[in-house]
């Protein structure tokens, strides 16, 4: 690919990026929000099903977050190649630092669910 074709690919992925991270936040806020207005009434099954949902969603938010932060990377040491003064900050530590604080975000969410599902006494 061209330094210009690399580029491109670089915004497009990064764009991609912030989609994903996007998506992420506004299902974590929603099941969140859902947890604190309504979750003391749920029943066991909508509680399932409601974090079925949410689970499975957000995981698949987090593989996808992932895989695309990796294929930045690889563009991004292709285009270090063609043009060695062209720097980025992303490292693949850094996008599985992101994964980990994405799931942890999931587990803490669950909990919460929890918590407000069985309020101490």
């Amino acid at each position: 690919m061209t330094e210009y074709e690399l580029v491109d690919a670089i915004a497009s992925y990064t764009g991609l990026l912030h989609s994903w991270l996007m998506a992420y936040f506004t299902v974590f806020t929603a099941y969140v929000v859902a947890a604190y207005a309504v979750g003391h009434q749920l029943t066991n099954f909508q509680s399932f099903v409601v974090t079925t949902c949410f689970l499975v969603l957000n995981l698949m938010v987090v593989v996808a977050t992932m895989g695309t932060g990796m294929r930045f990377i690889e563009l991004t040491q292709e285009i270090s190649v063609i043009n060695p003064e062209r720097t980025y900050l992303v490292s693949p530590g850094l996008i599985v630092a992101a994964g980990v604080v994405l799931s942890i975000g999931i587990l803490v969410s669950l909990k919460f669910m929890w918590d407000v599902r069985h309020p101490k006494p």
